[in-house]
Parts: structure tokens; sequence; C-alpha cells
């Protein structure tokens, strides 16, 4: 059932909570392996829903009932994420939202060292969060030298847990942000926020030129804005009534992207531009684009940033 999240004793029966037993089951070779204390998977769709799966109900009952999220890092929007992997030891000292999240984690339930992987899809981002006891003070070093362990563990996770997955998805829910998450009580989290977006006015770019193997190629504003809302698996159709154009036009300009690329089908283009050095050009872009023609009266910076 896809709702808002309740905290309460409601939150006890939610599946996130109730399947952290079977969960536990499936990550003991990696418990095992590394000598951690937790295990975790957060999905984070497009729309704001998530869907989570967790190795200790009791903490993140904790971590919803106290709105921990409001200052958790990786509770974003997915389209300001990469692949990757981290390490949060490594992670800035004043950070101060996120500290209050990693005590809580670190005095209440000794989970410490934390480590993350992100694994970013089209429409959603998979997060995987592990963490160990504060003592394991080697479990970094471990990390890295058990990388590729870590990674095939994931895929044999996704395979053995899909039933679960799959049950998460269906209990999807919605986190109702609060509009101070940004602001802090000196202002100084709204001034970081504002000069963010200062940063993204004054680097975005009207047309696009990116340098290849044929040759440069520039792509103009409107074939931009198109090249944007296709990489968002947008149709030609929501793509012109977004523009103001037919979607013959729109039409148009993508068989005029594909030209310069020398690329016949769109899925091909798709995959090419992903690869390529102006797909953060039209990440943030669409990021801007969304910041300028909000009409929920809601701040859409603040939102996914």
């Amino acid at each position: 059932m896809v709702s808002s999240l309740k905290v309460g004793p409601e939150l006890k029966k939610h599946f996130m909570l109730t399947s952290a037993n079977e969960v536990a089951e499936i990550c003991k070779p990696l418990f095992d392996l590394l000598g951690i204390n937790y295990f975790s998977m957060h999905r984070v769709y497009a729309d704001g829903f998530r869907a989570r799966l967790t190795t200790n109900a009791e903490w993140l009952e904790h971590y919803y009932t106290s709105k921990l999220y409001l200052n958790a890092r990786l509770e974003r929007h997915p389209m300001l994420y990469k692949d990757s992997v981290s390490l949060w030891d490594q992670w800035p000292q004043d950070d101060e939202a996120f500290y209050k999240v990693h005590q809580h984690m670190k005095d209440l339930y000794n989970k410490d060292h934390g480590f993350s992987v992100i694994k970013n899809r089209d429409t959603y981002m998979d997060v995987f969060i592990l963490t160990a006891p504060s003592e394991s003070n080697e479990v970094n070093s471990k990390y890295f030298r058990y990388l590729e362990e870590i990674q095939n563990f994931l895929g044999y996770f996704m395979s053995r847990a899909a039933h679960l997955i799959e049950a998460a998805h269906r209990s999807r829910f919605l986190i109702e942000m609060e509009p101070t998450r940004f602001t802090s009580d000196d202002g100084s989290s709204l001034q970081k926020n504002a000069a963010l977006r200062q940063f993204y006015e004054s680097i975005k770019l009207d047309a696009l030129s990116l340098s290849t193997e044929q040759g440069l190629i520039k792509l103009t504003k409107r074939e931009a804005d198109c090249l944007m809302f296709l990489l968002k698996r947008k149709t030609s159709k929501e793509i012109g009534r977004k523009l103001g154009i037919s979607s013959r036009t729109v039409e148009s300009y993508l068989n005029s992207i594909k030209t310069k690329f020398n690329i016949h089908s769109t899925p091909d283009l798709i995959m090419k531009v992903e690869k390529s050095d102006i797909y953060e050009c039209l990440n943030y872009r669409y990021l801007l684009y969304r910041l300028e023609h909000d009409t929920s009266g809601k701040n859409v910076f603040k939102q996914e940033l």
C-alpha cells in the first residue's frame, strides 16, 4: 500500500520493520566477512516515494520517529547522485546536520564507521548502507579490501531478496519533508541554499557543445531542452507540452540531434548522451527548469537539494 509514512504504533507494523529478521538472515555472510552490524537498502524514487529494507528494525523505527531523515545526506532527489561508494568517516566534520544522525546511530545503537554504495537507475536510486561497531577501527580498510566482494554480495542480495524488494515496493511511502529542512536557527543553511541556487544559475548554458571523436557537436537551446526531457524518458508529446511546441517539432529537433551524433535510434542516443560530458549539464538544466516552472508554491530547489 502506497501512502505517507505514519509514526506511532502503526509504524511497527510497516513491512520495512517486520521483514528485518529475514533481511538479516540473507546478510549473514556479509556480516561474517566484514564484522559489520548493520545493513540496509534504501530505494528512493524520482517521485519522492521510498522503499526500505533493514537488518535492524529498532534503529529504523527510531530514525523515522525522531525525524532524523530531515538531516540525512542520502534522502535527496536521485538526480543529484551518481553511482559511488563512500566512507562516512571521511565526510566533512563540520556538517552538523549529518552528525546529528551519526551520533544517534553511534551513541544509541553502536552503529559507526558507515559505508554507503549508491546505484542510480532511470527512475530511482538504491542506497546500500553498512555500519560496524565503534570499536571496529579496521573495518574501513576492509570495505575497500573486499570491495569486489561487497559488490558481488549486492548482486546476490538483489536476487535472493527480490521478493522482499517487491513487497517493499508495494509498501513504499512518502516522507512529508518539513519546509525548514534547509533552514537553521541562524539562517546559515538557507544562505548556503541560496548560494547553491546562484551557483547553478551562473553556470547555466543555453546552447551546449561537446568535443567528440567525430569533432565538435553543438546543440541549440531548443535541442538541449528536448534532449533534457528525453533523458527523463518523456515522450515527444510530453516534451511538446512542456516547451509549448508540437510533437512533430520535437521529433524534428531530436532527429537533428541524432544526425549530429551519427545515431539512428532513440535508445542509442540516450545511452550515448548518458555516457557523455554533457550529461551533468543536462541534469542540472532539468533541476533549474523544475525550479523556474514549479507551480505548487513549494521551493523545488529545497526539495531536491
